[in-house]
């Protein structure tokens, strides 16, 4: 099962959340198989090349990936499509992408089973769902960049028989105090996830302790960290991000079969 952490604009978040979900399913006992496709940047491979020094350093153990692979081609994307095709279905395989537009970018968002987006609460981020400044009417706004993308990606897969693509949107680094800011944001979103198909899931709050911790490769899912109420906190919210993730995975895996048993009713 694919789960693709995608946006076209930096600094949303993706690669941490990516990390700590990939920590949140493995210590559920998932096998996990983590892909870079931001070969450039390459921060999720920077943050398990972290992980894998702290542990060896300090001697604690702390849950690795199976493998991981970091891709800065298409030609490497499409020869690692094969082989994950060989893995189990049981096998979830967390993606991260570049925050920017690029044929590698889109070709990870047209293999995916589970999409999840994280957006700040900023007008920036908005803006590449939805042309905020054309009208003051939330449900005629018209679809911006990554919206379109997202779009056109899960058209290609309808066209070709594929099941369609779940899609989250994550509203990350919230501040604790709500302003007029996210009360408009969360007006547009609840409306623009009825007319083109995606889920809100959850919140992320602002926490300094997630960028810190990626200088030792560590999550706040970690067990070594203790049972700080900061930790606390910030677990509750990404089991919630990640049991969304599974019941939208469960969801992929029943139309899959689906699919499969009405090929074997055709021949």
């Amino acid at each position: 099962m694919m789960i693709v952490f995608g946006n076209i604009k930096g600094g949303t978040g993706k690669s941490t959340l990516a990390v700590h979900v990939c920590v949140a399913l493995m210590m559920r006992g998932f096998r996990v198989v983590t892909v870079d496709y931001d070969g450039e940047q390459g921060t999720l491979s920077r943050y398990l090349e972290n992980r894998e020094r702290f542990q060896k350093q300090s001697g604690r153990h702390v849950p690795m990936p199976v493998y991981h692979m970091r891709l800065s081609s298409q030609e490497e994307a499409l020869a690692l499509e094969e082989i994950l095709k060989k893995e189990s279905k049981e096998t979830y395989i967390i993606a991260d992408t570049p925050g920017y537009d690029c044929p590698l970018s889109r070709y990870a968002h047209g293999i995916a089973d589970v999409l999840v987006t994280p957006m700040n609460e900023s007008g920036i981020d908005l803006d590449l769902l939805v042309n905020v400044w054309d009208t003051q009417e939330p449900h005629k706004l018209p679809l911006s960049q990554y919206a379109t993308m997202v779009w056109e990606q899960r058209m290609h897969k309808a066209s070709q028989g594929i099941s369609a693509l779940e899609w989250l949107v994550v509203r990350n680094r919230l501040h604790a105090l709500q302003s007029r800011n996210q009360m408009a944001i969360d007006k547009i979103l609840t409306s623009l996830a009825r007319r083109i198909g995606f889920h809100l899931v959850g919140g992320m709050s602002e926490r300094v302790i997630f960028r810190e911790l990626f200088l030792y490769g560590l999550t706040v899912m970690d067990d070594l960290l203790g049972q700080a109420q900061v930790y606390t906190k910030a677990r509750q919210e990404i089991n919630v991000l990640t049991e969304a993730i599974l019941s939208f995975c469960k969801k992929q895996a029943g139309s899959i079969m689906q699919e499969d048993l009405s090929s074997l009713t055709r021949i």
